[in-house]
């Protein structure tokens, strides 16, 4: 057999067998030839071991001893469970890597988030801080700066929302953040629709991404319900604002600001629903919370004091509401400057409170300082504006001055006909101020044609037992009242005062007006014992909790009116000279359109002396 033909023989090319035959059966070969007698196999039995261990993949003694010489032939000796191991570890491996490697993903995503969270802050302070805020009075004013009247962000912010549509399909957070702060500027702008309609988009966002009690989607609610208010529309942002309250009490506690916020506002609307109760348990609640934690002169803190005073003034407690309302100005006055929205607030508040306290010369001349500084600062057409307007025009109203009242209202009317809508809360009430003022002026059919209009839409959109809708059913009964057209009069009368009995109770004030107004009916329809127990109503009432106001001196001379009409002449004489010179005595304290009654009580003293016969006490009162 030749050299060449061996590896054919085994099935082995040359190469391969060469490779084989190096190695340990070299070195075993070596060792067994080797010339030096210590160096050799000590017999042939160490060499048959030897070539034994080759063949075990054990290492050889012919080999010189290494770590890697004995690794080498460990692996050999366990390829099979090696080679197992090594596919357990690299699948370990790998399944590690996948996990750190999914890790880094989720890491780099979250960041991702973030970023875009981060982004969608700036963007939105932006918006409001550097942009459109500008837009709000409150924000460009301070002890030391004037607002500027002239800036012009409207058409900016319509184009602006109009663009949003689409462009955050991908940045849902991004879009709802966008649209609520464009729905805040338009609220300040007095944009009420255009309000709600962002605000109702970016709330729908915000309840599908981050879910409907997270904070940012409570207080965009908030501001959906406050915009609700705003429109007029009181059940729904009662409904809205009592949700978002209750959820930001269990989720972010009752002294975070945004609960705060929305315990506010809900109040307020129950104010404007005429549940005081209700309303100044919730500002109660409110400024004792802020007066500790914000501090006394914080500016919440002396919204929620205001809004207190306003609760009071609901319930007739007039002088609590001035002492509220005057400390609030005067930090206001001190801490904002003059010119500031929320100083103005407070002199309007104090001036209504003149007004309930027929303190009409002081209510004029805060009224008229607060309508020039709105017309500067926030525009003629500003509903806050609109609402000076109104005040000013009423306090014309309640000194006399017919003329000058009316194209304050005729403008008033115009505007807001125009701005908000003819159903607006807001407008009813101007269409009803102008009426008044008509009458006022013995303008009966012009009066009664729009009075009649406005109790349509009143009653459509408030409802029959509204205080609104009331008020002008009353105004039309007093209209009727003063053109002698006593059968409708006494007809309204009784309508109101049904109503304000079952809608204000049979205690308040609006409804004791009312008894007072529906005995007067009854009296000029010679109704004498009808008139008695409303009048005698009127004057226990009045005793009781307004003794020294005219109301109470009216109620004496319509029961004296009741008596005489009844022939009793001694026990009515001593009421209707009391109720007279009663009312005269504070005849300043009266608006000027309630001197009416000055003269009927003093006709009623010349009626009661003819009667009973004592015509020189008859002529002697007639020349009063």
């Amino acid at each position: 057999m030749t050299p060449k033909s061996r590896p054919e023989k085994r099935h082995i090319d040359p190469p391969t067998l060469a490779r084989q035959l190096r190695g340990d059966l070299d070195a075993i070969a070596l060792k067994a030839l080797e010339k030096d007698r210590s160096r050799r196999y000590g017999s042939p039995s160490d060499l048959s071991a030897d070539i034994g261990r080759y063949l075990k993949n054990e290492p050889v003694l012919a080999v010189a001893p290494s770590a890697a010489y004995r690794a080498r032939k460990f692996a050999r000796r366990y390829r099979g469970p090696l080679i197992t191991a090594c596919a357990f570890a690299c699948v370990l491996i790998a399944a590690a890597g996948i996990s750190i490697w999914q890790s880094v993903r989720a890491t780099k995503q979250r960041d991702r988030a973030d970023a875009e969270a981060a982004a969608a802050q700036a963007v939105n302070d932006f918006l409001q801080n550097d942009l459109l805020a500008q837009a709000s009075a409150a924000t460009q004013s301070g002890p030391s700066a004037k607002p500027d009247p002239h800036l012009e962000v409207r058409t900016a912010l319509d184009r602006a929302a109009a663009r949003i549509t689409g462009k955050f399909d991908r940045q849902p957070e991004v879009e709802a953040s966008i649209r609520d702060t464009i729905g805040q500027t338009y609220m300040d702008l007095g944009l009420y629709p255009e309000a709600r309609k962002q605000l109702e988009r970016a709330l729908e966002l915000q309840q599908r991404v981050l879910g409907t009690e997270n904070p940012r989607t409570l207080k965009t609610s908030g501001k959906l319900g406050y915009t609700a208010y705003l429109q007029g529309d009181y059940a729904r942002a009662e409904a809205i604002l009592s949700r978002a309250m209750t959820i930001q009490r269990r989720v972010l506690g009752p002294e975070n600001h945004d609960t705060l916020d929305s315990v506010n506002h809900l109040a307020i609307v129950y104010s404007y629903e005429g549940k005081y109760a209700q309303a100044e348990a919730l500002h109660s609640q409110a400024l004792s919370i802020m007066r500790r934690v914000l501090g006394p002169e914080n500016q919440d803190t002396l919204a929620s004091m205001s809004n207190l005073a306003m609760v009071y003034a609901g319930q007739d407690k007039y002088a609590q509401a001035e002492a509220l309302d005057g400390q609030v100005l005067k930090i206001r006055l001190r801490v904002l400057g003059p010119e500031h929205p929320s100083t103005l607030a407070s002199m309007t508040n104090l001036a209504d409170d003149y007004v309930k306290q027929d303190k009409y010369a002081q209510a004029g001349i805060l009224d008229t300082q607060v309508l020039d500084i709105k017309r500067r600062v926030l525009g003629p057409e500003h509903p806050s504006t609109l609402g000076s307007m109104n005040n000013l025009a009423d306090d014309y109203i309640n000194q006399g001055e017919y003329a000058q009242a009316e194209p304050l209202f005729r403008q008033t009317l115009e505007i807001r006909l125009r701005v908000l809508s003819p159903k607006h809360p807001d407008t009813i009430m101007s269409m009803g101020n102008l009426a008044e003022d008509l009458f006022e002026q013995g303008k009966y059919a012009d009066a009664e044609a729009l009075f009649v209009k406005t109790l349509g839409i009143s009653h459509q959109v408030l409802g029959a037992e509204h205080s609104t809708t009331l008020l002008f059913l009353s105004n039309l009964a007093r209209l009727y009242q003063r053109q002698g057209r006593y059968s409708l009069a006494g007809t309204y009368a009784e309508q109101v005062l049904a109503g304000r009995r079952h809608a204000l109770g049979s205690e308040h004030e609006d409804t004791i007006v009312s008894a007072a107004d529906l005995a007067l009916a009854y009296i000029s329809q010679e109704k004498f014992v009808a008139a008695e127990p409303l009048a005698r109503e009127a004057l226990e009432f009045n005793r009781k909790k307004q003794a020294d106001d005219w109301q109470r001196f009216r109620a004496e001379s319509l029961l004296g009116a009741s008596l005489a009409g009844e022939k009793k002449y001694a026990e009515a004489e001593p009421l209707l000279v009391e109720g007279y010179e009663g009312m005269l005595a504070r005849k300043e304290r009266m608006a000027v359109p309630y001197w009416y009654h000055l003269d009927r009580a003093r006709e009623w003293i010349v009626q009661l002396y003819q009667a009973w016969g004592k015509l020189d006490r008859a002529a002697e009162w007639r020349k009063k």
